[in-house]
């Protein structure tokens, strides 16, 4: 049976794909930290702790019968990057290098890199072809940029070839168990549970109700987009950019309210407050996805929506909150 390396594996994202793919693969998870106890009793999982900017610790990462890797490995806040951008280029520009150094050296050539609509900036129109990219806002925006840029010269001058997968915002009920979380839905959901005030950051956006506006993806239709284009093959020679979102767009009211309306229904009336704060640096009005050409080439569809994310999210918090 093949093998996929799986770098950030213990992620929000990342567990979840492992779990997809291990139907159908043995599975090489790489991450600085543990993964959860019930994936270790599988025995086609083989767990690393390593840190993909530390060269010395390559030599433990196996080679044999490497189908793949998928790199989701990354430092992923907007407003971090901004006050700490040394720290975003090591781990997401420089450690993303060093693997691709270790791949070509051992012959691995099929690579599938987690991007981000992030290296979009601020758009023209409603919504982003592929094309679009080349302004981000944000350190974190153009380190993405940067490595899909590495990406496209390995293939001319190494045979590197692959899919890159700019995520639009991901939701779902899989963040709700991850320590981490930083997505507006957890937050929102914690933030009712423990009655804390929800904030608001930015009312001077240039959108309808003057919060910026997203495009909202369920996290398990993103690692559906990961196994389909595993399962099509790398016969191109070129890497296949993709936007994986909805393609609608909502704001932060909007989903502040929705979010608000389905904990009273469901749970209970809140006690929290509503407050407005200062935007975060770095942040674009809008970002919502033209996913027609995934749709086309990969086939691929989103089959949740925004109710199922708010469902899914808030109800595994509440639900992971009262097991404890």
């Amino acid at each position: 049976m093949s093998t996929i390396i799986v770098t950030g594996a213990s992620g929000f994202i990342g567990s979840q794909l492992v779990q997809d793919l291990l139907e159908s693969y043995d599975i090489i998870g790489i991450d600085i930290e543990s993964p959860n106890s019930e994936i270790l009793q599988n025995p086609r999982y083989r767990h690393l702790r390593l840190d993909l900017t530390d060269t010395d610790t390559y030599n433990l990462i196996p080679t044999e019968n490497i189908k793949c890797i998928c790199h989701l490995a990354a430092k992923i806040r907007v407003d971090e990057s901004q006050s700490d951008p040394q720290l975003y280029y090591q781990n997401n520009v420089v450690a993303t290098l060093n693997l691709l150094k270790w791949a070509l050296h051992n012959n691995i050539k099929n690579f599938l890199f987690a991007s981000t609509a992030a290296v979009y900036g601020n758009p023209s129109n409603n919504s982003f072809v592929e094309e679009d990219a080349g302004n981000p806002a944000s350190v974190y925006g153009r380190g993405k940029l940067m490595v899909e840029q590495i990406l496209a010269d390995y293939s001319v001058a190494y045979g590197l070839r692959g899919y890159i997968f700019r995520f639009f915002n991901v939701c779902g009920g899989a963040e709700s168990n991850h320590p981490k979380a930083i997505h507006l839905i957890p937050i929102i959901a914690n933030n009712l549970i423990e009655s804390k005030d929800i904030k608001i950051l930015g009312t001077d956006y240039k959108t309808k109700d003057g919060t910026c506006v997203r495009d909202y993806i369920h996290y398990k239709d993103i690692t559906r987009g990961f196994v389909m284009a595993i399962n099509c093959g790398f016969s191109h020679t070129n890497f296949k950019t993709y936007n994986l979102g909805s393609g609608s767009g909502y704001s932060v009211r909007e989903i502040v309210t929705k979010s608000v309306e389905w904990y009273t229904q469901n749970i209970g009336i809140p006690s929290s407050s509503i407050v407005e704060a200062s935007r975060r640096p770095g942040d674009p009005d809008m970002l919502l996805a033209d996913c027609t050409k995934v749709k086309n080439e990969l086939k691929w569809e989103p089959r949740y929506t925004l109710g199922d994310m708010i469902r899914d999210t808030i109800g595994e918090i509440v639900k992971g909150k009262n097991q404890k």
